[in-house]
């Protein structure tokens, strides 16, 4: 995605994120950056998030290990057991699996295309949009108020917390689960169900919450004095483009090109051996050395 009037902040966090199919229960965030103590965390006492610290802000297998083995071990107080659905990233070893009581990890299959997951069929598009109209409207406030108008680590712990826990609903979810193939997809009842990243699918006109987000976005370009042509739709998605897990290993990428076991079915077996056998019936052996001695001499 192209940054327009500037470049792209290396200030960034990785989230995780995780819910269940009906939206009625969403997980605690895991948000990592890249200082393990941030100056801003300094006088604060609890924070609504797991926060984690690297150089990179990445997901690595130790970080996602320390996050699993939490989870089971609240599932197991609650004497719960799941299925959790994941993708093959790099950053989710396979072998965590042993260490699990009450967590059963599904993995998609490889290179699978992102509309069978759940989370990249609006999920994860729809917090980053009310995240960001969170951050605007208070980065236009403090212009206003004559305030530091320096977004900090603190304001993304809070805004994307809110918007996780308040702006993202049941009900999209829930229909992003089944747009994915988890159950029988329906169109949202109400229009107030409905996410950002769907309202151009259904709609030709835009929503008064889409012509909101402009509103706040074009104002916000004038105060920080961007150039002309960035839009509302690459202020959401500067970042999809960037990593934000640990890169696959040569033993990763091994074992995802190795080709799987072929399983013939009992009747694919039974004409296999027909086949087999017909052949051994037209198959002459060749003639011994004796008898093509004796034909030659005729």
């Amino acid at each position: 995605m192209k940054c327009h009037g500037g470049k792209h902040s290396k200030q960034r966090v990785t989230l995780m994120l995780l819910a269940n199919m009906d939206g009625s229960e969403k997980a605690k965030l895991l948000l990592i950056g890249k200082s393990k103590q941030p100056r801003c965390f300094r006088n604060v006492k609890w924070l609504p998030l797991d926060y984690k610290a690297n150089a990179d802000a990445w997901m690595t297998g130790a970080l996602f290990e320390e996050w699993l083995l939490k989870l089971d071990k609240q599932f197991k107080n609650q004497g719960r057991k799941i299925i959790v659905f994941i993708d093959n990233c790099p950053a989710h070893p396979k072998d965590i699996q042993k260490k699990l009581k009450c967590i059963k990890l599904t993995f998609f299959p490889p290179n699978m295309t992102s509309k069978l997951q759940p989370l990249d069929q609006g999920i994860i598009q729809c917090l980053k949009c009310h995240y960001r109209r969170r951050i605007l409207k208070k980065s236009i406030k403090r212009f206003e108020e004559n305030k530091n108008n320096n977004i900090t680590l603190i304001d993304c712990v809070d805004d994307v917390t809110t918007a996780w826990d308040i702006d993202v609903k049941p009900e999209t979810i829930s229909n992003c689960f089944k747009k994915a193939g988890f159950g029988q997809y329906s169109e949202w009842e109400e229009e107030d169900e409905i996410p950002l990243i769907f309202l151009s699918e259904r709609l030709k006109e835009k929503s008064e919450d889409e012509i909101q987000l402009e509103i706040e976005f074009k104002g916000w370009t004038n105060i920080r004095g961007i150039a002309e042509g960035s839009t509302i739709n690459d202020f959401i998605r500067v970042d999809e483009d960037i990593v934000t897990s640990e890169f696959l290993t040569d033993e990763d990428i091994i074992e995802s090109c190795r080709s799987e076991p072929v399983q013939l079915n009992i009747e694919d077996d039974c004409e296999s051996d027909t086949m087999e056998e017909e052949f051994e019936d037209d198959f002459q052996q060749p003639p011994s050395n004796k008898l093509v001695e004796n034909s030659l001499s005729v």
